[in-house]
């Protein structure tokens, strides 16, 4: 066995002598003798492929092969991570191949190393780019854009979330793609041969839903509101941007239709006019169409009025009656109102008709009627002042009174007015006596127990005033009341109502008790009994109002109308009578005309009541006025005052007529101007 290895070793030597002889002599040199030399190392794969997510990639599960040249084989691959070199997720280089099944779209930058068998090795690096796409061709699949209607928003609703996380309702519509990258960038142009729809536009916009600033931004989406009918015939485009620079487009007809034809509006009604008195003014206008409309009308004014080119209905009337008329509107696609429409406007002999202004405007201010047929008009920052009824003017009173407002004035049995408490800076304590025949201010000898406003002040038979309610500085209510002591000029504590009250009312039965009813949220009532000075529950109204009136009719019942309150917390048009008999409220017969809460209602010489003005359900100052007649529990329209107001004042004078100033109108002007109803 030794002798046998051994001989084999030999003849292993003498084959690896004769082998290098072979190479350096016979393979290894050129016939001159000379050595070859090597290639660089060089990378020679062409451009990485585009691929798929989902899809192998190369096309097959070999993937796709990288070469190189040069340098010495056999060849090792590699690629290093990093800030601008990564391969598409889903794909690994495996030997000489990328390989693998994509499965995110987009474009990745990827730098590969090749290193040779040399010692020491040699390296040569080369960088590909492989776009990664859906998997199909870029198409825009987001179908036809519906038709609109002008002056509507476009497209259909869609629930989104602002950027505070808040749930909006969002009308467009959305363009779609699919194909490519999967990021697309939209644009849009009118085809040729036609336009844009006005009012409408494209693609990328921020919805903004509040103040301060928020809202939601929407990306490929047609938005807005058509300004005018037509069909228009555009061109939509998607541009690939996270892949090849591929971009699709397709053409689209949108149909915008005109809107509803219009439709002249009926409510408010025309204001009723007083003969001779300055007409209110009457704004007739529509819903719907496309504007601008055309107008035209039919049919007499009434004499001394006429209608601008702006469709307001104005003048001073110079004759009494009723005057029908039509009107009719067209728009500017020439849709015609539905029907005509007719309207009467009425003037009345009598109503309302102006008087001197004040030399103050004023608002939460008091009038009250003087012994002498003079009217004391107090509160603001403003001198008090005097109403004549023989001049119809007014003028300055002797001395100032302290300024305020929503405070209380009371004709007292001596003559004299006592002011109480109001608002000025703050709450106030404060009482004052107004004295006629010196026309001058005089400070009580004693302040109220509670400085409040927005209270009731009411003459009891005996001389006292209760003083009731109110609120405080932070707008708290009071339960508590107080008594005026006309004989000492002090206040002093009485007992307290059932509930903290404020725009409340407060009014003086037949019997010398106090009726108290509502305030904020309150439907009840209470009774206060002056012999023992409590206050005693009584029956409830129908519904909880405040900022509503109480007046005491001539049977000795009480009529209640109007406040704000109800179910849906407005101002309502019920009415209701409280009687003492029975201590019980039940609803008028009707309600009244209008909607209204911080209005007047009066009682006039013939036993019917004058209510006006307030703000309505919608928020709107009224110029209207209507009467109750206690003979059939039922209210009806009389003329309207020659301005809308709210936080005004009525007063009936000593001859009947009733006068009402100051308050705020329908542009939140205060007011400085009076009229007299007759």
């Amino acid at each position: 066995m030794g002798l046998r290895r051994g001989i084999m070793k030999s003849w292993l030597l003498l084959l690896i002598f004769v082998w290098s002889v072979w190479a350096l002599d016979g393979c290894g040199a050129s016939p001159s003798g000379s050595v070859i030399p090597k290639q660089p190392l060089t990378i020679t794969s062409g451009a990485a492929p585009t691929g798929a997510v989902g899809a192998p990639y190369g096309g097959s599960s070999r993937g796709v092969s990288l070469t190189a040249s040069g340098g010495l084989a056999p060849y090792m691959w590699s690629w290093a991570a990093g800030a601008r070199s990564a391969l598409p997720p889903g794909l690994t280089l495996l030997g000489n191949s990328i390989m693998g099944v994509p499965t995110a779209t987009g474009s990745y930058s990827v730098t590969v190393t090749v290193t040779d068998a040399e010692s020491p090795a040699v390296n040569a690096s080369a960088s590909y780019m492989i776009a990664v796409l859906s998997g199909a061709p870029l198409t825009i699949n987001s179908g036809d854009p519906p038709s609109g209607v002008a002056l509507s928003a476009y497209g259909g609703p869609h629930r989104m979330l602002d950027n505070l996380g808040s749930t909006v309702v969002l009308d467009f519509f959305k363009l779609s793609a699919s194909g490519g990258s999967g990021n697309y960038l939209w644009s849009w142009a009118a085809a040729q041969g036609s336009s844009l729809p006005p009012g409408l536009g494209c693609c990328n916009h921020f919805f903004e839903t509040g103040y301060p600033r928020r809202g939601v931004f929407v990306r490929a989406a047609i938005w807005g509101a058509p300004s005018l009918p037509g069909t228009y015939v555009v061109v939509v485009t998607a541009a690939d941007v996270g892949g090849p620079a591929v971009t699709t487009s397709a053409n689209y007809t949108i149909t915008i239709s005109p809107p509803p034809p219009p439709v002249i509006n009926t409510t408010p009604a025309p204001a009723i006019g007083t003969l001779s008195a300055p007409y209110v003014g009457y704004t007739f206008t529509a819903t719907g169409g496309l504007p601008p409309l055309t107008w035209s009308e039919s049919g007499a004014l009434p004499p001394g009025m006429m209608l601008s080119n702006g469709l307001v209905l104005s003048g001073t009337p110079t004759a009494a009656g009723s005057f029908p008329i039509k009107m009719t509107v067209q728009d500017s696609v020439g849709q015609n109102s539905v029907i005509p429409q007719d309207f009467t406007i009425q003037v009345l002999a009598k109503g309302f008709l102006p008087t001197g202004s004040m030399a103050a405007a004023r608002v939460y201010h008091a009038a009250t009627l003087l012994n002498d047929g003079k009217v004391l008009v107090s509160g603001e920052d403003s001198p008090a002042e005097l109403f004549t009824l023989s001049s119809g003017s007014f003028a300055p009173t002797g001395s100032t009174a302290t300024p305020r407002s929503q405070h209380g004035a009371t004709l007292l049995s001596d003559g004299k007015v006592l002011v109480t408490g109001g608002f000025f800076v703050t709450a106030l304590a404060t009482a004052e006596l107004f004295d006629e025949n010196s026309g001058t201010f005089t400070t009580t000898k004693g302040s109220m127990e509670t400085p409040r406003y927005s209270h009731t002040a009411t003459l009891l038979k005996h001389g006292e005033v209760l003083v009731t309610g109110g609120v405080d500085d932070r707008g708290n209510p009071f339960a508590s009341a107080e008594l005026f002591d006309e004989t000492s000029g002090t206040f002093a504590s009485t007992g307290s109502m059932a509930s903290s009250r404020s725009q409340h009312t407060a009014t003086l039965l037949n019997d010398g008790k106090v009726l108290v009813t509502g305030g904020n949220p309150l439907a009840t009532a209470e009774i206060y009994d002056p012999a023992s000075g409590a206050f005693t529950p009584t029956g409830r109204m129908g519904t909880w109002r405040f900022g509503h009136t109480a007046t005491l009719l001539s049977d000795g019942k009480v009529l209640v109308t109007g406040g704000q309150g109800g179910p849906a917390n407005e101002a309502l048009a019920t009415a209701e009578v409280f009687d003492p008999s029975t201590g019980t409220f039940s609803p008028t017969t009707g309600s009244m005309e209008m909607t209204r809460s911080f209005h007047t209602a009066v009682l006039l010489n013939d036993g019917r009541v004058l209510v006006a003005g307030g703000i309505d359900a919608g928020g709107h100052i009224l110029s209207a006025a209507e009467l109750f007649d206690p003979a059939t529990g039922s209210f009806t329209t009389t003329a309207d005052m020659g301005t809308a107001r709210t936080f005004h004042t009525a007063t009936v004078l000593s001859d009947g007529e009733v006068l009402v100033t100051g308050g705020s109108d329908v542009n939140g002007s205060i007011l400085a101007t009076a009229e007299l109803y007759q």
